[in-house]
Formats: structure tokens, C-alpha cells, sequence
């Protein structure tokens, strides 16, 4: 019996770790592109350019003068004037996927918990 909520454990945790990017979301900053940017690890945006409104993910950015770069998903180098920029989304925290996966999270851990403990008090021999 030990042996089993040993070898669960592993399970909880991967499943913990592949949650987490479900409690993110991009997020229209407030703030100048170069503020935004600027100071953080590993920042993507979403980079909304022109008249026409069309939406780039941009990898590593950067900020040079009046320009706005970065790498693109297909790996290839891009640039353009800040005054181009009409939107720029960065990813964040959303409180309200973190609580409702802290919540779906919590009920099937209970879930879990209950059944073993109905099987461990059963008499039944297929439980």
C-alpha cells in the first residue's frame, strides 16, 4: 500500500508543473513597450503592428531607440518603429485560472483521498 502513494507522488507533481502555464495569459500592458520589457527574464509578447492590426509573438525582445525587435516564432529576426506599435501583450499571471486550477487541483486531490480511504475501510476484495 506504501508502495502505491510512493509511486503517485511523482504523477502529482508532472501534473502540478503542466498546470502552471494555464494560470498565464497575455495581458494589454498599460505601460511604453520599453518599460514592459525591459528588466525581465525570458519575456514573449504579442505585438499588434499597423492599420491592419496584425498580431506577431515575439521572443527575447528588445527596445533601440525607436524600434521594437525580437525573434519570431519561425526563429527569423523582426523589427519595427515603435510608433508602428498599436498594442503590446505580454504574458501574466490571471488570477482567475490560478484559482479555478488551485480549485480543480484541490477537489480531485480530495476525490482521490476519499476513494482511497473507502477502499482501505471496504471490505470488498476488488477495491
Amino acid at each position: 500500500m506504501l508502495r502505491t502513494h510512493r509511486a503517485i507522488r511523482p504523477i502529482a507533481y508532472v501534473l502540478l508543473i503542466w498546470y502552471l502555464p494555464a494560470c498565464m495569459s497575455y495581458q494589454r500592458t498599460k505601460v511604453a513597450p520599453r518599460q514592459a520589457i525591459e528588466g525581465q527574464e525570458s519575456v514573449i509578447v504579442k505585438v499588434a503592428v499597423g492599420a491592419d492590426t496584425t498580431t506577431l509573438t515575439i521572443q527575447e525582445p528588445w527596445v533601440r531607440n525607436d524600434s521594437l525587435g525580437g525573434i519570431t516564432e519561425t526563429d527569423s529576426d523582426w523589427g519595427v518603429p515603435l510608433l508602428s506599435v498599436v498594442e503590446l501583450r505580454t504574458r501574466r499571471l490571471n488570477a482567475g485560472k490560478t484559482t479555478l486550477n488551485v480549485l480543480a487541483v484541490a477537489v480531485t486531490v480530495a476525490g482521490v483521498a476519499m476513494i482511497v480511504a473507502w477502499c482501505n475501510s471496504s471490505l470488498d476484495p476488488n477495491c
